[in-house]
């Protein structure tokens, strides 16, 4: 299968507020900062509300795979975490 592009944006959070993405394949719901971290980070990133973050999306990954992904911003003096989403990899 061809490498697929993926855009994540993050939405809801005020323009330019800065953040960290997590995202791993294990998802542990545990307490983290006033919330819940959803993902096992296997991968950190930083990002920006509003700034779309681009990446290509492995082929190597087996269809069915889940990939768990969740964004943290400060806003303002607050530490916030926003939706986590589960992504399933798929293979045309």
């Amino acid at each position: 299968a061809d490498r697929e592009p993926v855009t994540l944006t993050a939405l809801g959070v005020p323009t330019g507020n800065h953040g960290l993405l997590f995202a791993g394949l294990q998802r542990i719901d545990l307490p983290f900062m006033g919330g819940l971290l959803v993902p096992e980070p296997v991968v950190i990133a930083p990002m920006r509300a509003q700034v779309s973050l681009g990446f290509v999306w492995p082929d190597t990954l087996p269809p069915g795979l889940d990939v768990y992904a969740q964004g943290w911003f400060l806003v303002g003096v607050n530490i916030t975490g926003t939706g986590a989403l589960r992504i399933v990899t798929q293979h045309p």
